[in-house]
């Protein structure tokens, strides 16, 4: 079952894609990781993509997965892996983005969990809370 509390932070539900949804190598990653939660029973489902939040003055996230337990609901957003100084510099700038959204996320909806997940290393998952 899915439950929206507050549904004015929502602006959309996504509909289900059946073709490659993903918009990274790692999110893709990150969903076989769900599959394999979800084959061993530690959580009930996940979506990819879920929902569109409005965080305040016409700036809106969109949550790379929501993953549902029996008793909570935990938001994933996954970054890539940053093997280049060039693109240390360019996720470093994303994640303090995401870092920001995910706060006010956390703020406006203190009953999710809310992580920032990022691959150590190929299945080999890192992440912070907020």
């Amino acid at each position: 079952m899915f439950v929206i509390w507050n549904t004015k932070l929502i602006l959309e539900m996504k509909p289900l894609r059946i073709d490659n949804p993903y918009r990274s190598e790692e999110n893709r990653r990150f969903a076989n990781r769900c599959r394999l939660l979800v084959m061993g029973k530690e959580i009930e489902g996940w979506y990819y993509e879920p929902f569109t939040f409005n965080i305040g003055d016409g700036a809106t996230y969109t949550p790379d997965f929501l993953l549902v337990y029996s008793d909570k609901f935990v938001v994933v957003e996954v970054k890539g892996s940053t093997r280049t100084r060039k693109q240390r510099k360019v996720k470093a700038f994303a994640r303090e983005d995401d870092i920001i959204k995910l706060k006010v996320l956390k703020r406006f909806m203190p009953y999710f969990q809310v992580l920032l997940a990022w691959e150590d290393g190929i299945d080999n998952w890192q992440f912070r809370e907020f």
